[in-house]
C-alpha cells in the first residue's frame, strides 16, 4: 500500500523549501517596502499629509491672519501656489471628462496643458478619482520613493550587482537629495525616477529581445514626460541615448540598437500629446529668451555631497545660499564611500566607467565650469534657460549604482589580502579628507565667505559632526570585516546597510513635512464670501493663486515659469506706459501705476481684496484715490475687507469703434490715451476681414451662460453688427463659432479677443481645439 504519510511529509517540506526560496529571492524588495514604510509611517499611521499645510495658513494670506504656528520647512512655497493648484484645476476637468488645456485662474487665462508641470497626463492622476484630494495627494508624493527604490533595485540586480550591494543602491536613490527635496512637488522626482526603469528595459532587451523588455522602454519615456518636469525628462532622455551607445560599443549589436532606439523614439512618439503644445507655449514665453548661468552650484559647496546641511538647513533656519533643493546632490555618506571603492575593482567593467563618466560629466555642468559657458552661449533651448545645477540629479543617480559595485568590492576585498592595500590606501585618502575640512573650521575657514561669520563656522561645525561619524564607524567596519569571523563578517555587510539607511531617513524625514488635513486650504469667511460673489468677475489684492484657483475665483496675476510673453508686457505697461517683458517667471502690477486703475477697469477686476493690517502701504492698490469706484467695503470681518470697483467693465461687451495702431507701443500709446474710451473702443493691430458700420445701441445685451477652462459659451442681442471684446488673454489654440459659424479671433487691445457679431441675436461659443499650438 502507498505511504500517504510520508507523502504529505515530502509535499510539506516541498512547499517549505519553494516558500524559502520565495522569500530568499524578494526578501530585498520586503526590505524596501519596510525602510518606505518607516518613512511613510506619519500618514499611515497619524493620519498626517505630506504636505506643508502649515506653513500655509501660517504665511500665505487670508489664512495667515487666523493661524500662528511653527512651521517645520518654508522652502517649498511653488507647491502651495502652483503645484497643489494646478492639479486640483486638472482633476476637477477630469472628472468632468474633459483636458484642461487652459487655465483660467491666473494671468487673466493662461495655457495649463502646456505649462508641462500640470502633469494632466500621468496616470497618478487616477488616484484622485479613487481617493479624498488630501489622500490622493498623500499617496501620489510617498509612492515617489518607493517606485524610485523598487526601480533601481531592479536595474543594478541586472548589472550583475549582489543583492546586498543592490540594498544599497536603492535606497541611496530612493532617499537621495534629488528625490527627497522636489518630492513634495511631485513632478521632478517622478520624472526621474523612471531612468533606471528605462535603462533596466535597454539592458534587458539586449540581453534577451523579448517584448516585455520592449515595452518598457516604450512606455519610460511618456511616464517620464507625462510627469511634469520637461527639463528632467531631458536628462533622462540624453542617459538612456549615452547608454544605448554604450552598449552598442560594447556588443556590436546594430540591429539591437536601432530596434531600442526605435523603442525610445515610440516612446517620444507617445509624449508629444504633451511636448507639442509645451514647445510651442516655450517659444512664445519670456522664458526662451532668457539665456545666462542660472543656479550653477560653486565649487566649494562640494562638500555638501558628504554633509548636506554643512551650509545649513532651510528646516532649521539657518541655510544661508537659499539653494538647498536645487544644489542638492546627496546620496547618501556610505554610498558616496562606496562608489568611488568600485574604482579598485580588478576587473571594472564597462558599465562601472560609463557612471563615473556620467557622475563627472554631471559635476561639470552642475558646478561653475567651462562646460556652463559654453552651453550658455550656445543658447540650447530649455537647458540653457533653466537651473543648470538640476543636472546633479545624474551624479546622484550614479553615485547609487556605483556604491552597489563598491560594496561588492569591498565584500571582495575582505576576502583577498591582495586588495588590502587598495583598501587601506582609500581609507587614508577619506581620513585625509574629513582632516582636511576640521583643519579649514578649526582654522576658522569655512569656504564660503569673504569674512568670518562665527554663527555659519558654528553651523558648519555642528553639521560637519554626524557625517564625520559616519565615515570614521565605515573605514571602522571596512577593516573589521578582514576579521577572521563568520559572525562578524555576517554581521559587518548588515551594519553597513543599516547605517546607510539610518543616515537617508534621517536626512529625508528632517526635510519633508507631514501636517494636519485640516490646514490644506481650509475654508474661510471671506473666500466663502468671494465664491459666492464673485461669479465670472475677477478679484485683485494681496491674494495669490493659492487663494483664487482653489476656490475657483479669478485673478491677473500669476507666478508660472511659463506665460504669454505678450500679457506679461501688458500689465508691465500699466506702469507708465512702456512695452517690456516682465519676469521670466511672475506676472505682478505695479499696485501705483499710471494706467493701473484703467487696466483693472479693463479686465473686469470688481472685488478688490484688502487686508485691514496692509492700510494705505505702498504694496497696496489705492482704491481710496478713486472715490467715484470705491465706496464702503462691502464685506469686513476682523481681518480682511473686500471693495466693489463699480466701474470694472463687464468681462465680455460690445464695442462700436475701432482703431487700428502700427505696432506694439502705439497700441499702448492709443489705449491709454486720455481721450480713449476702451468701454466703446477697441484697438486692433490688423484690418477686419470684413466693413463694419458701426451703431450706438443703449439696448445691447451681452450674457456668458457657460464659462468652463476649455470653453466659453455667450449671447449677445445687437441692432447693427459689432465686436465682442472678452477680456481673456489671446492664444492661437482658440477658436470662436458664431452662431455655430467658424469666424476669426482678433487680438485686441495688445493681448485679448475680439469676434465680429452680427445684428441681432447670436450664440457665440469659444473652444480650445486646437491643443498642437
Amino acid at each position: 500500500m502507498p505511504n500517504f504519510g510520508k507523502n504529505k511529509i515530502k509535499d510539506k517540506k516541498t512547499r517549505e523549501k519553494k516558500l524559502k526560496n520565495f522569500f530568499l529571492k524578494i526578501w530585498p524588495l520586503i526590505f524596501i517596502v519596510f525602510v518606505w514604510l518607516i518613512f511613510s509611517h506619519k500618514y499611515f499611521l497619524n493620519g498626517l499629509i505630506p504636505f506643508p499645510t502649515k506653513y500655509l495658513v501660517d504665511f500665505f494670506p487670508p489664512w495667515n491672519n487666523f493661524f500662528g504656528m511653527p512651521v517645520k520647512n518654508n522652502a517649498m512655497p511653488d507647491i502651495i501656489t502652483q503645484i497643489f493648484p494646478w492639479k486640483k484645476i486638472v482633476i476637477d476637468a477630469l472628472k468632468q471628462g474633459q483636458i484642461p488645456f487652459w487655465n483660467p485662474y491666473q494671468f487673466s487665462g493662461n495655457l495649463h496643458l502646456a505649462n508641462f508641470q500640470s502633469a494632466v497626463f500621468t496616470p497618478f492622476n487616477l488616484l484622485f478619482i479613487i481617493f479624498s484630494l488630501a489622500d490622493a495627494w498623500s499617496l501620489l508624493i510617498l509612492l515617489q520613493p518607493l517606485l524610485a527604490g523598487l526601480f533601481a533595485y531592479l536595474y543594478v540586480r541586472k548589472i550583475s550587482v549582489s543583492k546586498l550591494g543592490s540594498l544599497i543602491s536603492a535606497t541611496s536613490f530612493m532617499f537621495g537629495g534629488f528625490i527627497v527635496c522636489w518630492m513634495g512637488y511631485g513632478t521632478m522626482s517622478y520624472a526621474i525616477l523612471y531612468l533606471p526603469l528605462l535603462l533596466f528595459g535597454i539592458e534587458s532587451y539586449f540581453g534577451s529581445k523579448n517584448k516585455f523588455s520592449a515595452l518598457i522602454i516604450v512606455i519610460s519615456v511618456p511616464l517620464s514626460f507625462f510627469s511634469g518636469h520637461f527639463q528632467t525628462s531631458l536628462y533622462l532622455l540624453l542617459v538612456s541615448t549615452l547608454y544605448i551607445g554604450h552598449k552598442y560599443l560594447m556588443t556590436r549589436k546594430g540591429k539591437t540598437t536601432v530596434l531600442v532606439l526605435l523603442f525610445i523614439i515610440a516612446g517620444l512618439v507617445l509624449s508629444a500629446i504633451q511636448i507639442i503644445p509645451s514647445i510651442k507655449f516655450y517659444e512664445q514665453s519670456v522664458r526662451s529668451e532668457i539665456y545666462s548661468k542660472v543656479e550653477v552650484i560653486p565649487w566649494n559647496y562640494i562638500v555638501s555631497l558628504i554633509a548636506p546641511d554643512f551650509f545649513g538647513n532651510p528646516v532649521t533656519r539657518n541655510d544661508w545660499f537659499g539653494h538647498y533643493a536645487e544644489w542638492a546632490g546627496f546620496a547618501g555618506v556610505i554610498p558616496l564611500f562606496l562608489a568611488f571603492l568600485s574604482l579598485f575593482r580588478k576587473k571594472k567593467g564597462t558599465i562601472i566607467y560609463f557612471f563615473l563618466f556620467l557622475s563627472l560629466f554631471s559635476l561639470l555642468l552642475a558646478y561653475n565650469t567651462f562646460l556652463v559657458d559654453i552651453l550658455v552661449r550656445l543658447k540650447f533651448p530649455v537647458i540653457s534657460t533653466s537651473a543648470f545645477s538640476r543636472i546633479i540629479v545624474l551624479f546622484s543617480f550614479a553615485v547609487s549604482v556605483l556604491s552597489g559595485f563598491g560594496f561588492d568590492f569591498l565584500s571582495l576585498a575582505w576576502t583577498s589580502k591582495q586588495e588590502i592595500k587598495k583598501l587601506v590606501f582609500y581609507l587614508i585618502f577619506w581620513l585625509s579628507l574629513i582632516f582636511f575640512v576640521w583643519s579649514l573650521l578649526f582654522a576658522n575657514n569655512i569656504m564660503f565667505s569673504d569674512k568670518f561669520d562665527f554663527e555659519k563656522l558654528s553651523v558648519a561645525k555642528r553639521n560637519f559632526i554626524f557625517p564625520t561619524i559616519i565615515l570614521l564607524i565605515i573605514v571602522v567596519f571596512s577593516l573589521a570585516g578582514f576579521i577572521k569571523s563568520k559572525a562578524v563578517k555576517t554581521a559587518i555587510p548588515v551594519l553597513i546597510i543599516l547605517l546607510s539607511v539610518f543616515d537617508l531617513l534621517r536626512f529625508s524625514l528632517k526635510w519633508m513635512p507631514f501636517s494636519e488635513k485640516k490646514y490644506l486650504y481650509p475654508e474661510i469667511q471671506v473666500l466663502t464670501f468671494l465664491s459666492q460673489n464673485a461669479s465670472f468677475n475677477r478679484v485683485f489684492g494681496n491674494i495669490g493663486n493659492e487663494g483664487l484657483a482653489p476656490f475657483g475665483l479669478y485673478g491677473i496675476e500669476g507666478y508660472d515659469p511659463l506665460y504669454i510673453r505678450r500679457y506679461g508686457q501688458f500689465i508691465v505697461s500699466l506702469s507708465d506706459g512702456r512695452i517690456r517683458d516682465s519676469s521670466r517667471s511672475e506676472v505682478r502690477i505695479d499696485k501705483n501705476g499710471e494706467h493701473t486703475k484703467k487696466g483693472l477697469d479693463l479686465l473686469g477686476v470688481k472685488f478688490i481684496f484688502h487686508s485691514k493690517g496692509d492700510g494705505k502701504n505702498s504694496w497696496v492698490f489705492p482704491f481710496w484715490l478713486y472715490e467715484d469706484s470705491f465706496g464702503s467695503p462691502i464685506y469686513s470681518d476682523d481681518y480682511y475687507e473686500v471693495y466693489e470697483n463699480k466701474k470694472a467693465y463687464p468681462r465680455a461687451f460690445l464695442v462700436h469703434d475701432v482703431k487700428y495702431a502700427r505696432n506694439d507701443q502705439e497700441i499702448i500709446d492709443i489705449m491709454f490715451d486720455s481721450k480713449t474710451d476702451l468701454l466703446e473702443t477697441i484697438v486692433l493691430e490688423e484690418n477686419l476681414d470684413e466693413k463694419i458700420v458701426f451703431c450706438s445701441d443703449d439696448n445691447e445685451k451681452v450674457l456668458i451662460v457657460h464659462y468652463q477652462p476649455n470653453s466659453v459659451e455667450l449671447r449677445t442681442e445687437a441692432n447693427c453688427t459689432s465686436l465682442l471684446f472678452l477680456s481673456d488673454s489671446f492664444y492661437p489654440g482658440w477658436n470662436v463659432y458664431v452662431n455655430s459659424q467658424k469666424v476669426k479671433i482678433y487680438r485686441a487691445d495688445y493681448s485679448f479677443r475680439a469676434v465680429i457679431v452680427p445684428k441681432g441675436k447670436s450664440s457665440i461659443k469659444f473652444a480650445y481645439e486646437n491643443w498642437y499650438l
